[in-house]
């Protein structure tokens, strides 16, 4: 019975299979953690994101309520010189009292803070009361649009207040009541901060090129630090002015393409708003990637090399196996075993030099049987010969050999038809005849 094996058709040698085998073993893995990173990656990266976000908020807001805070204190003080008020309130009866207060006592004190608090830029103090345009190097009327707007609005409000004018500027305003009854604006006085040091807080917090918008409570702009996508950045700030956003309870809100975080109301009324754009997380996970797939790259290349030096010398083994196959089966036996290791390959080498050895045995044995049988063929017809001379011509009798079959003999000797008178072609049939 013949035993048939399946024979699978690969369009590649054995060397060029194994070389795309180890290197996929090696590969496949290496991209499938790598993929697992950039999306493990990416996840934590938005909750790192969002803590980052948070503390930054908390970090500006802290120093937004101190810098105001202690803004607040030195108008504060200014607003409650009675003298200064006493000097405003009769400014127009004697002005020389008021130049006095302000000489001996005012102006030192201007100067004194702003030589020791690097967040003030200028204090001036604004009165209609007085005749001349100013008096003295921190006295003058409101002159500007900008002052006889602040002016007015500190006319009907009397407390503190923080507010811009038209060129972005921030300053922080509060009344000058008369002393007498405290019920008359006798002037105002203004303190102008130095944006860069005040908010300087905003830019030493910066995380993945954020923006931050700080805002009145009337939605006026304070300060403003626009991210590198202007069409992004203003759709953001719009809808904050908007007051479209619903944040979470932990003041984070998720957008399309943006993240943002805010801070709750701080005590001048301003809101902070601290938002990134998604690309810019999305551009870090990305170099995750991008370093994962160098090193697949890499690792594909060596592992390449290394399936190569070792497909090639698995198919040198092979060949071996074949060469030897094919010299069996060329009748040369006489095949010796190359390969030393001892392994599957090496194990079938032993095998087939075996096999070898028996089968050249085998053909040796054939051979011998071979001779023995024409020798004893050789004898037979000589024996027949002699048979047929010495024992049937001489003695004039007839010699058939039958089978076992009929009668039809396979020898019948030729005088056959001479003793019995019969022709070869009837006796050859049946004997009997």
């Amino acid at each position: 019975m013949k035993v048939v094996y399946n024979k699978d058709n690969h369009p590649f040698g054995i060397k060029s299979q194994l070389r795309v085998i180890l290197a996929i073993l090696i590969v496949v893995p290496i991209l499938f953690l790598g993929n697992y990173t950039y999306f493990f990656s990416r996840n934590n990266l938005i909750q790192q994101t969002k803590i980052a976000m948070s503390g930054n908020v908390d970090v500006i807001a802290t120093g937004l309520e101190n810098n105001c805070k202690r803004e607040n204190d030195v108008i504060k003080f200014f607003s409650y010189k009675e003298n200064l008020r006493k000097a405003l309130e009769n400014a127009s009866t004697n002005q020389y009292e008021l130049a006095d207060v302000l000489n001996n006592d005012i102006e030192p004190l201007i100067w004194y803070y702003l030589s020791s608090d690097t967040n003030i830029e200028s204090i001036r103090v604004y009165s209609t009361i007085i005749e001349k345009e100013h008096i003295g190097s921190f006295l003058s009327q409101p002159m500007t649009d900008d002052e006889k707007a602040i002016y007015e609005l500190c006319e009907s409000h009397y407390s503190y207040m923080w507010v811009t004018d038209s060129n972005g500027a921030v300053y922080v305003v509060k009344s000058l009541l008369d002393a007498t009854t405290s019920s008359k604006v006798v002037g105002v006085v203004v303190l102008k901060v130095k944006n860069d040091s005040f908010f300087s807080m905003i830019n030493q917090t910066g995380y993945l090129e954020n923006g931050v918008l700080v805002i009145d409570s009337e939605g006026n702009e304070i300060v403003h630090k626009p991210i590198e996508n202007t069409e992004l950045d203003d759709t953001i700030t719009s809808g904050i002015r908007q007051n479209i956003y619903k944040f979470s309870e932990d003041n984070f809100y998720s957008g399309k393409g943006f993240f943002m975080s805010s801070s709750k109301r701080l005590d001048n009324g301003w809101s902070l708003y601290y938002y990134i754009d998604r690309s810019a997380i999305a551009s870090d996970v990305m170099s995750i990637l991008v370093t994962d797939l160098i090193i697949a790259a890499v690792l594909f290349a060596i592992a390449y090399l290394v399936a190569s030096k070792y497909a090639s010398h698995l198919a040198k083994r092979i060949t071996n196996l074949n060469d030897m196959a094919g010299d069996i089966r060329g009748g040369k036996f006489n095949v010796v075993d190359m390969d030393k290791y001892k392994d599957e390959i090496g194990q079938l080498s032993e095998s087939m030099v075996d096999m070898a050895s028996q089968l050249s045995n085998m053909v040796e044995e054939i051979n011998k049987r071979s001779e023995r049988d024409l020798l004893r063929k050789d004898s037979d017809i000589h024996y027949r010969e002699w048979l047929f001379d010495f024992v049937v011509e001489k003695n004039n009798d007839i010699l058939a050999v039958l089978g076992d079959e009929g009668f039809a003999p396979s020898f019948l000797t030729s005088n056959a038809q001479e003793i019995l008178g019969i022709s070869l072609e009837l006796l050859k049939p049946d004997i009997r005849c």
